[in-house]
């Protein structure tokens, strides 16, 4: 019977089972072949990494050097126990790679420690003596030498490859305790924290203050005047500045600077709870001894200074060590550094008898000698000074002794007199200048309102300094009485 055929229908051609057997055969083979090479890059990574660890080079310390064959043999125990789990599948090649890589940097930044080991050393003794090293340097090296305590601890490399130092069982031979990443320990900020002297950096802040001078009643004809920078109504807000400049809240490395090494307060650095209990009963117990000897009681403010000396010392995600403050503790370094700006300011007070004053017991003594002077005789020679004059003579006398200790304020109150009293200021040809005085009332500086001046003449009175004076006489509210005007002289 014939095979019978369908509309559309198309017998398929004949398979090449020969060929599509070769084509396979060279996939799989590629595919065995990759896999071989990835096998070979992991075993020639781990034989590296072992080359490394075992041909580290011994230092001078023995102690040192049996730390780090400890170290040795655990790095060989955990390569063997990857191998073993990469072949059991229990872990994949990209895991392994990882944990290799972190064996080879972690490893080398440890015997590169362990090379420089004495060298890191001698550079902290150095560094203190010098007076660079601040209080917190202090403490990240006390945690380097925990650390790297040969005698008590141990090289440990973790399941993920990482290596680091951890407590040491002498007795049973076993890792126990803290565990602390050698990587971070050899970060400069976790090595390095300077000193803040203020006594050093202050001057060059607070070099350009100038003095403002005051003055203010003390005592009947007694007037007290203060030149100090203190008198400067931004004065507070100046020495804010300077502390933000110095120690910002966003660099809690300086601010513990501050207090820790300046006297300012006996920082004592703890990272645990645990660790802040036992500080501060060491503290507590120590100022109680002290209050005891002097017989005194422990007050509530004492408890609270002893907080104050306790700070946080916390590790972020880079693995750096940083102070974290409280907030009365950020207040103190600003209250410290304000202190130390006010030590460091220069208070010059005077006191001394008013102007007026010296002008009333002038005036008196003249009274009291044209007294004598007219009982003696009933009529004055020509060449004895008038009355007038002779009060012209003590008021100049007084404004001059005035102007002399640059008590300008005195000057400006006696030129303007009293109602009646003209003053002015002019310049001659020659470029100096005078201050010229009109009637007694000018004169006598100290007379009321209202009363009548004598005589018209003008009174010439040289001063140094035109712009020094103007600086303290407001033309503007002196009611015309005081001008400027040159002179033809």
């Amino acid at each position: 019977m014939a095979e019978p055929t369908y509309i559309g229908y198309q017998a398929p051609s004949q398979v090449d089972w020969s060929g599509l057997s070769n084509k396979l055969s060279t996939e799989f083979s590629k595919i065995e072949q990759n896999r071989q090479a990835q096998r070979d890059a992991l075993d020639k990574m781990s034989m590296e990494n072992m080359s490394m660890v075992n041909n580290w080079q011994p230092g001078k310390v023995q102690t040192l050097n049996e730390m780090m064959l400890r170290g040795v043999n655990d790095a060989r125990n955990k390569n063997m126990a990857w191998n073993k789990d990469l072949k059991a599948g229990l872990i994949t090649p990209s895991e392994y790679i990882t944990r290799q890589n972190n064996l080879k940097e972690y490893w080398g930044i440890m015997a590169n420690n362990a090379k420089n080991y004495d060298a890191r050393i001698n550079d902290a003794m150095q560094r203190q003596e010098s007076g660079e090293a601040g209080i917190l340097e202090g403490e990240l090296f006390k945690l380097w030498s925990e650390s790297t305590d040969v005698k008590n601890n141990a090289i440990s490399v973790s399941d993920d490859g990482r290596v680091y130092m951890s407590g040491f069982d002498m007795n049973t031979k076993k890792p126990n305790g803290k565990i602390v990443d050698v990587r971070s320990l050899s970060l400069p900020d976790n090595m390095y924290a300077n000193k803040i002297k203020l006594e050093e950096v202050l001057p060059e802040y607070t070099k350009d203050w100038d003095p403002v001078t005051l003055y203010a009643p003390v005592g009947k004809n007694v007037e007290e005047k203060s030149e100090s920078v203190k008198n400067n109504p931004n004065y507070e807000l100046m020495k804010l500045r300077i502390a933000n400049a110095i120690a910002p809240d966003s660099n809690p490395r300086a601010q513990v600077s501050v207090l820790g090494d300046n006297g300012v307060l006996d920082v004592q650095f703890y990272r645990t709870e645990d660790e802040y209990d036992q500080k501060y009963n060491e503290l507590f117990s120590k100022l109680k001894q002290e209050k005891d000897i002097l017989g005194e009681t422990v007050t509530r403010q004492d408890y609270e200074d002893v907080k104050l000396a306790l700070v946080k010392l916390e590790q972020n995600e880079p693995g750096i060590f940083n102070p974290v403050l409280t907030a009365d503790q950020k207040l103190m370094v600003k209250e410290a550094i304000g202190q130390n700006i006010d030590m460091q300011m220069e208070d010059k007070i005077t006191r001394h008898k008013s102007v007026e004053y010296q002008i009333g017991l002038e005036q008196q003594k003249l009274s009291l000698s044209q007294q004598r002077a007219a009982n003696a005789s009933r009529s004055r020679s020509s060449g004895r000074a008038s009355k007038t004059q002779q009060i012209k003579e003590a008021y100049l006398k007084g404004i001059k002794d005035a102007w002399d200790t640059k008590d300008f304020t005195t000057v400006n109150r006696s030129l303007r007199g009293g109602e009646k009293g003209e003053a002015r200021i002019g310049q001659r040809r020659d470029g100096t200048y005078v201050v010229q005085l009109k009637g007694d009332t000018a004169l006598q500086g100290g007379a009321q309102a209202g009363q009548l001046a004598k005589g018209d003449e003008w009174i010439d009175f040289p001063i140094k300094d035109f712009s020094d004076l103007s600086d303290y006489i407001d033309m503007s509210k002196a009611d015309k009485k005081i001008i400027a005007k040159e002179l033809d002289k």
